[in-house]
């Protein structure tokens, strides 16, 4: 009986260290996309003030 304990909680640890880190990756792809969204926004308003059509 200790030994099934032993396992669900070993189970549950690892369990929500993937969680963990999957939201951890998940925030800094969403990071990288925010930053990536931004520049692409300077660009597109640089090719505005040079007047050149999208």
């Amino acid at each position: 009986m200790s030994n099934n304990l032993v396992f669900l909680a070993v189970a549950y640890a690892v369990v929500w260290v993937i969680i963990a880190a999957y939201v951890f990756y998940a925030g800094r792809r969403q990071a990288a996309a925010g930053r990536q969204i931004e520049i692409l926004k300077v660009e597109v308003e640089e090719l505005k003030q040079k007047g050149e059509r999208l």
